[in-house]
């Protein structure tokens, strides 16, 4: 989890845990990524060493495919990259996601991340599923917050109930966010929301405007009617 960016804070309330023991646990998560990484350079493939340590593939694969780009991580896969608008793929890839309805294939969520984010992007996956997103993510080096209605905090912690997107939404989201794109881009954060508050204005401008009850909107709709009304006279002459 703490390999997907989410905030030791949430990970304390997802498994129900003091953060102080999240903080320890992640600190020795250094020590099983590196036994992992011994096991693959030993020649053990991935699915056996995933076994070994009781640990998705999806974590395997993120510490296998570490520095590398991500044309070289989609030839490790032995998925071909199409460089054309019109993808085509007649199968699931197994390795990534749980068996679910609808699940989409693994190549058309690598091809979207490829070309529309970054490493180290975060990804926000709403109607996780069967973990298909937060999985590439995982292997393609991209931060995901994911959330679905079904919870399952024993075989997918990672994709957290959808009842908390509200509060993740709120406090915890801005302060992440605001501290991490002010890290990449200073100053963006207040344009933003003083871009925000002037869109909120506008909003409630144009509710108020059309409330049956403003006065505006009376002004406006004798000035309608007197018009057509004075159109229609004019056509009768």
């Amino acid at each position: 989890m703490t390999r997907l960016g989410i905030p030791q804070v949430r990970i304390a309330q997802r498994l129900k845990r003091n953060r102080k023991a999240i903080v320890h646990y992640a600190a020795q998560n250094q020590d099983l990524f590196n036994k992992i990484h011994q096991d693959l350079k030993n020649g053990v493939s991935i699915p056996d060493t995933a076994r070994t340590y009781g640990v998705p593939q999806a974590l395997v694969w993120s510490v296998a495919l570490q520095e590398k780009t991500d044309q070289e991580r989609f030839k490790q896969m032995n998925w071909g990259l199409q460089t054309w608008d019109h993808w085509y793929f007649n199968d699931v890839d197994h390795r990534f996601g749980d068996d679910w309805p609808g699940r989409i294939p693994a190549q058309l969520v690598a091809h979207t991340l490829f070309y529309f984010t970054r490493q180290d992007d975060l990804v926000f996956d709403p109607m996780a599923g069967g973990g298909v997103v937060p999985d590439l993510c995982l292997a393609f080096n991209r931060r995901c917050w994911s959330f679905d209605l079904l919870d399952r905090p024993n075989t997918k912690p990672e994709i957290e109930p959808f009842d908390r997107l509200s509060s993740v939404n709120g406090t915890v989201f801005s302060t992440y966010g605001q501290a991490h794109a002010e890290q990449k881009n200073p100053g963006c954060c207040q344009k933003n929301i003083d871009h925000g508050e002037m869109h909120l204005k506008k909003k409630r401008l144009s509710f108020s405007l059309a409330r049956p009850w403003s006065p505006v909107f009376h002004y406006f709709l004798l000035f309608f009617f007197g018009n057509v009304l004075h159109i229609g006279l004019i056509l009768q002459v």
